[in-house]
């Protein structure tokens, strides 16, 4: 029971976190059959409600199962919200079994299409390889994407990188052995740092506060002045 208990809350709390949420949420059909027999009509927005509806046990027996294949039937029309969702049945394991690369496949194709918290979430299975081949390079340009679109987890994982980056900078520069990070961040992502970014203004408008929190931050950090 308290297994059940914890799966309902993360599978909740995730969907509740991605914007399209709201907007499944104002849609109140007339009945459940009503609602039934649009969803098999292929309406994926009756899709994604009934699915929620599954999910949450909402009006419905819980079934992360019967949620699963409704979202799957939004997702595979292309609807975003469904994919996002489809994405997270398979990372949390909830009605299917837990396969983090086809997480990572249903949360690309909702980024695709402009879902910020998908953009966050393919940003961080790129950035400790989960489901896909590792990639701080791809995993910047989606936390990029993720930032602008208003998901500000995606500000502290470029926040890290570029700290990082800047301190196995330093150790090439001091003749020091470079950490595994280093190695893989410096040949990699030298170019995307997220200070470039900024300073070149490629995908960020430039601004002082950008400068400040990006580049100069870092430095300081670095040169030990500033703890984080």
């Amino acid at each position: 029971m308290f297994r059940q208990i914890m799966m309902a809350l993360t599978l909740c709390a995730a969907l509740v976190a991605a914007p399209a949420y709201a907007t499944q949420s104002v849609y109140t059909p007339p009945s459940l059959a009503a609602l039934q027999a649009a969803a098999e009509r292929g309406d994926a927005l009756s899709q994604n409600h009934l699915a929620v509806m599954y999910a949450e046990g909402r009006g419905v027996e819980q079934n992360y199962q019967h949620a699963s294949l409704w979202f799957r039937r939004a997702a595979e029309q292309g609807d975003a919200f469904g994919q996002y969702s489809l994405a997270t049945m398979y990372s949390q394991g909830l009605g299917l079994p837990r396969d983090h690369a086809q997480a990572a496949k249903w949360y690309s194709k909702a980024a695709r299409q402009g879902d910020a918290k998908a953009q966050f979430l393919l940003g961080k299975a790129y950035y400790h390889g989960t489901g896909v081949a590792k990639s701080q390079t791809r995993a910047v340009d989606w936390f990029l994407a993720a930032s602008k679109g208003g998901e500000r987890e995606a500000d502290k994982y470029l926040h890290l990188i570029q700290y990082k980056n800047q301190v196995a900078m330093k150790q090439l520069e001091d003749g020091a052995k470079p950490v595994p990070f280093a190695q893989q961040t410096v040949g990699e992502t030298a170019s995307h740092s997220l200070g470039i970014v900024y300073l070149q203004g490629l995908g960020a408008a430039v601004s002082l506060e950008a400068i400040l929190l990006w580049v100069v931050l870092p430095i300081l950090c670095m040169l030990g002045l500033f703890a984080i």
